[in-house]
């Protein structure tokens, strides 16, 4: 446990940086601390910790911008389309949470964006935040000249294009809803860490499809596109469709996946008729999908792979970890598991994003004029 006095009133920026740089040296080496700060002027603890949460972030890049549609919250935007228009190229966009949506923007030059996660409070510290808000977007357009933009750590409530660009990286959102998300005319979309339930439409494109979550009879579409699918759970409650469907010029390697199938009516396929466009290996399923591919493990049924599946007690997205005794552990390429856990974009419960978070916050009733408020808060670096 650190004590770290700021001394001045009323507190500055120059205090607040150098306390946000005091904390950056700890939790670089320590993963997790907790730090208890004396203040002694506390009237904008929420902007304070905007502060520190923005100094933590300019150890990583320059051009950092805080977005917050709060009414009356401190940010320099409150209009995160107005942010994207505004702030140079290569900036960074940090978007707070907030009930109220940031509607429907459009990327058209390189950016990451970064939001709060999704199910926060859901999951056990220090897959969470301080503050249980999310960042929350109505759709989400990377057109022509967002090439190597990244988005982290969104809600995305209806839609999601990526088209005529490259070296995008969506990763660790929620897209939630029941239609499409289209990549198109694009080239090295990475696809990763996702909680998804919208079916994924590809057009004339390469994509990295890897440890996502796919809900609610999710499928992915192929046309003229090539995809590496890894590490993913395709959770499904109906076998109305195949997984896959890779039509004309398209070809795809689909290997350490999970399939779960809760119909009661006969197996869905992998794909059909597909033939020498795909080349499966090292998949698993609760029920036969998977038959006629390489390394398979079929029907060993969802409680076996997944033993908390049915827990109440367990979040959206922790029920699907691995447990002891699930056939899926070393199911995978060179006995590696198969499922979201396992590979170099191993899921991040929460899609907690890769900056530093602060998961916990202690803020006491009662404070002197003398020694201040005794402010506990507890934060992790994120890869």
């Amino acid at each position: 446990m650190s004590v770290l006095n700021i001394q001045k009133a009323p507190l500055k920026l120059k205090n607040l940086h150098s306390f946000s740089q005091h904390i950056i040296k700890v939790i670089v080496n320590l993963r997790e601390h907790s730090i208890t700060i004396k203040l002694y002027t506390m009237k904008k603890l929420s902007f304070l910790l905007s502060l520190f949460f923005l100094s933590i972030i300019t150890v990583y890049a320059q051009n950092i911008y805080t977005v917050n549609n709060n009414i009356g919250a401190s940010a320099n935007f409150n209009d995160l389309q107005v942010a994207v228009n505004t702030v140079p190229a290569n900036s960074i966009l940090l978007v707070h949470g907030s009930a109220i949506t940031y509607g429907n923007i459009t990327v058209r030059k390189p950016l990451s964006i970064i939001g709060t996660g999704y199910f926060i409070g859901s999951n056990q510290a220090p897959y969470t935040q301080a503050n249980l808000g999310t960042s929350k977007l109505y759709r989400l357009t990377l057109d022509a000249g967002s090439n190597g933009s990244l988005v982290s750590g969104l809600t995305i409530d209806n839609w999601l294009v990526v088209d005529s660009t490259s070296n995008v990286t969506v990763s660790r959102n929620f897209i939630n809803h029941g239609s499409y998300s289209t990549i198109s005319y694009s080239t090295n979309v990475q696809f990763i860490q996702n909680y998804s339930n919208a079916n994924l439409e590809m057009h004339y494109s390469t994509v990295t499809i890897t440890n996502n979550i796919f809900y609610n009879n999710s499928y992915l579409n192929h046309n003229y596109t090539t995809t590496t699918i890894s590490n993913n759970i395709f959770d499904r409650n109906s076998n109305s469709y195949s997984v896959l469907n890779l039509g004309s010029g398209s070809s795809s390697n689909f290997s350490n996946n999970i399939l779960i199938n809760s119909a009661t009516s006969a197996s869905s396929t992998i794909c059909g008729g597909c033939g020498a466009a795909l080349t499966a290996t090292n998949n698993v399923s609760s029920d036969s999908t998977f038959r006629g591919t390489n390394n398979a493990v079929l029907n060993a049924g969802i409680t076996t792979i997944f033993s908390q599946y049915n827990n109440s007690n367990t979040s959206f997205d922790s029920k699907y970890i691995l447990t002891s005794g699930s056939p899926a552990l070393g199911a995978g390429t060179g006995n590696t598991d198969a499922g979201i856990f396992a590979g170099i974009n191993s899921y991040v419960l929460s899609g907690i994003p890769f900056i530093p978070n602060i998961y916990g916050l202690e803020i006491p009733n009662i404070g002197t004029t003398g020694s201040g408020l005794k402010v506990r808060i507890k934060a992790q670096t994120n890869n």
